[in-house]
């Protein structure tokens, strides 16, 4: 019987690590458009400007 929690145990921490890498990738992914978006807004700013 210990075992078998153990052993949920264990499939649910890797379950909340999973879900947890995955929304830190997201929010990397999220960070780098907002990073470029902003990037090319101000390249669209200096190109309006001349």
């Amino acid at each position: 019987m210990e075992m078998v929690k153990q052993d949920n145990r264990r499939q649910l921490c890797a379950r909340i690590l999973m879900l947890f890498e995955q929304d830190q990738k997201e929010t990397e992914d999220a960070c780098r458009f907002a990073e470029q978006n902003a990037a090319a807004q101000r390249y669209s700013v200096e190109v309006l400007q001349v």
